[in-house]
């Protein structure tokens, strides 16, 4: 059991108003925050070694290097050393578009809107099932669902297969920042919770 039980956070915030709580007001925690003010590559840089890289861009030139691709995410736009290119002065900011943790080598795309950070499809493993006969009914055909692959992303129109021992997800429209190891959550068209599976 959760230690707030069935409370919904506009009615923790009410009475952590009432007991005069200092979190009453405190900003939505995102990222790493139960380990406090600490950046994601200094918490990971005390386990993983520098291991330097090359940073590509989407015709294949090298225009930077990286202390290890394993420090950045797919959409990530700070960080990456490219000088004012990051910061966007004189052209558009470059984002991750993919990382290759094995080659140790990082791709990015420059512009928010580039078709190199979009991608059409996912498969998913670690498959949670909240509805079970969703499940059973997709057995030798497509299942049509909203979707969702990041954080307060807006639902999206999606279909669910199942492909080999994986289960696919084909999006009706292309989406950024995707990226492997992400959670993918998926409901109805009504909007209710069937489940959600991990990108891979």
């Amino acid at each position: 059991m959760f230690p707030i039980g069935d409370y919904l956070k506009p009615e923790v915030r009410k009475l952590a108003k009432k007991f005069h709580l200092p979190t009453a007001d405190k900003k939505d925690s995102q990222g790493i925050c139960f380990l406090g003010k600490v950046g994601l590559q200094d918490f990971l840089s005390r386990y993983l070694p520098l291991k330097k890289g090359i940073i590509l861009d989407t015709s294949g030139k090298i225009i930077g290097k990286h202390n290890g691709a394993y420090f950045y995410t797919i959409g990530q736009r700070r960080g990456l050393n490219l000088g004012n290119r990051e910061k966007g002065v004189g052209s558009e900011p470059y984002y991750v578009a993919e990382k290759d943790a094995r080659s140790n080598v990082i791709l990015v795309a420059k512009g928010e809107n580039n078709p190199a950070l979009y991608i059409k499809k996912i498969k998913l493993t670690n498959i949670n099932w909240i509805d079970p006969v969703s499940n059973k009914n997709l057995a030798g055909k497509k299942l049509k669902v909203l979707m969702r692959v990041r954080y307060r992303q807006p639902l999206f129109k999606a279909s669910l297969a199942k492909n080999g021992g994986k289960i696919e997800a084909v999006f009706d429209k292309p989406q950024k920042f995707v990226a492997p190891g992400q959670s993918a959550v998926f409901y109805n068209t009504k909007g209710i919770l069937l489940g959600g599976g991990v990108i891979i």
